[in-house]
């Protein structure tokens, strides 16, 4: 549906990116994860797992938006847009940051989500994540895979490991990115990096990860891939290079799950390249920090160990993971369950039992275990509390007058 842009005078077009201008710097400021607008509503701001919103906050009507459409998406986006009803682009403010830009249509009308990008790559300690990610960003061959829900910080995650390689490797490194969008920018420091986007500098990632072969890359790091990609992947896993890919996923079970359910009748030939290749799997979910001050993952992690290697090799039932997953004996290894994950950052003090159960699978069976733990005063030294979704300078007294929160 091809829709006419708004006649605007120069003044009002002026007027509108102004207004749009002070919501994302005020986001950016704040430690905003993502800002959501919709026609004659106030924008609603997301930040630490919060919805909230500002009484006093100037609206945008459909034209308004519409408007900013037409004069900021690329050609190629503003096709998409016109042809299937949303278009995502990365958009740079000088002097306030970068922001991945999502307009699209909903219920006939325009509507924009914007997600405000960190403005430099946190690391893993940083963003609290568990050392063996780093020990997976120095292999030289294999599969690793990194899932979270939706918005849940496994891009962030994805560039830490991606930035490891740049600033821990201990001889030069040539990186290959698929990304969609691009979003964050890495400066070459150790590692040689290319980073391709998909869509525009690539068509998608089997056509990427063909050219890449012709690059001979060390990694190839892909943050867009589907479940489908993924079989694609652990095939080039094959080939003496790392690869480290994101995936929409809800634990790491379900994540080798898909993976197996995507190649169809091949399954026992994956399950025998998954074994051989597949180094370990990270999912993580954010819980709020017991001070009020960010999130923090919760990781669960499968670390291709001996006795996971030997489940998958078999044609024993996938769902036999969980168990090696969760079984303590296992831990010194590298493996971290769920829920052993949310306990341990409740004894250290990093986030509420409330705020663990909210993020528990099963939540019944969590709370006794939680009930018997005695949480520290503080949290354990040298815990950070800085997040993958809100990495701005965080500020204790959000909450300011003419602000309301939405849940």
């Amino acid at each position: 549906m091809n829709t006419p842009a708004p006649e605007f005078t120069t003044a009002h077009s002026a007027e509108v990116e102004a207004r749009l201008d002070a919501v994302l710097r005020f986001a950016a400021a704040r430690g905003i994860a993502d800002v959501q607008f919709k026609p004659s509503q106030r924008p609603l701001y997301r930040r630490f797992g919060q919805l909230i919103s500002r009484r006093d906050e100037p609206v945008f009507s459909a034209d308004d938006l519409l408007a900013l459409a037409h004069k900021w998406l690329p050609p190629d986006q503003r096709a998409s847009y016109e042809r299937q009803g949303d278009a995502t682009f990365v958009l740079t403010l000088v002097g306030c940051g970068r922001f991945r830009v999502t307009f699209l249509r909903a219920r006939g009308v325009p509507a924009l989500s914007v997600r405000v990008i960190p403005p430099r790559i946190l690391n893993l300690r940083e963003l609290n994540l568990p050392r063996v990610l780093g020990n997976w960003a120095m292999l030289h061959h294999g599969l690793v895979l990194v899932s979270s829900p939706p918005g849940a910080g496994k891009s962030s995650t994805w560039a830490a490991m991606v930035e490891h390689i740049n600033t821990a490797s201990t001889a030069a490194r040539q990186v290959v990115t698929l990304e969609s969008p691009l979003e964050q920018q890495f400066d070459d420091k150790v590692a040689y990096i290319c980073q391709r986007e998909l869509g525009v500098d690539t068509a998608d990632v089997q056509s990427g990860l063909h050219t890449a072969m012709q690059q001979a890359p060390d990694v190839l790091a892909v943050d867009a891939g589907s479940a489908q990609d993924l079989g694609v992947l652990a095939e080039a896993a094959e080939l003496d290079l790392l690869v480290i890919a994101t995936v929409t996923g809800g634990g790491a079970v379900d994540v080798v799950r898909r993976l197996l359910d995507a190649v169809g009748d091949r399954r026992s030939l994956m399950r025998q390249r998954l074994a051989r290749r597949l180094r370990g799997v990270v999912h993580q979910q954010l819980a709020p920090t017991a001070d009020g001050k960010g999130l923090t993952p919760v990781c669960e992690v499968l670390h291709m160990a001996p006795q996971a290697c030997e489940l998958v090799r078999g044609d024993r039932d996938i769902e036999g993971l969980q168990a090696i997953i969760d079984s303590p004996s296992q831990r010194g290894l590298g493996m971290m369950g769920y829920d052993h994950a949310i306990i341990d950052l409740v004894q250290s003090g990093s986030v509420t039992p409330e705020a663990g159960l909210a993020c528990a699978r099963d939540p019944d069976a969590l709370r006794p275990k939680l009930a018997t733990l005695r949480p520290m005063a503080t949290p354990a030294a040298g815990v950070p509390m800085s997040t993958p979704a809100a990495m701005a300078s965080p500020l204790v007294n959000f909450a300011l007058p003419g602000e309301t929160e939405r849940s």
